[in-house]
């Protein structure tokens, strides 16, 4: 191949350019049309704040077993589920976390409220 240009491509010299790649030699990358592609492949996601991600719907899931648990468990569950599409670890397992402790709270706030107060 060629040498490296300023802006990082790499040029391929003139007399044995190989198919695939523009007039001015930078390599060109075919995408495929949006009837070929898969609607269920997965896409890549940024892993930037996965993890803060994840430990927001941690703390989100300790709050909603005492205080507004039909809100703060789904949010949580919300933020685990994009942690994990975004690739942390423990994405799922806040997610799943969440969503007992929204179960959890609410039967608490059932059991323990006292509504003639």
């Amino acid at each position: 191949m060629g040498r490296m240009s300023r802006s990082g491509y790499r040029r391929a010299r003139a007399s044995s350019r190989p198919t695939g790649q523009s007039p001015k030699g930078c390599v060109v990358v075919e995408q495929p049309a949006d009837a070929e592609r898969d609607p269920f492949a997965p896409v890549e996601a940024s892993p930037r704040g996965a993890t803060a991600l994840t430990v927001a719907a941690f703390v989100l899931a300790a709050l909603a077993l005492f205080q507004l648990p039909i809100l703060l468990g789904p949010l949580g569950m919300l933020c685990g589920l994009v942690a994990h599409v975004k690739g942390a670890r423990r994405g799922f397992a806040a997610a799943v976390v969440a969503g007992v402790a929204t179960v959890v709270g609410m039967s608490l706030t059932f059991l323990f409220a006292n509504p003639f107060q």
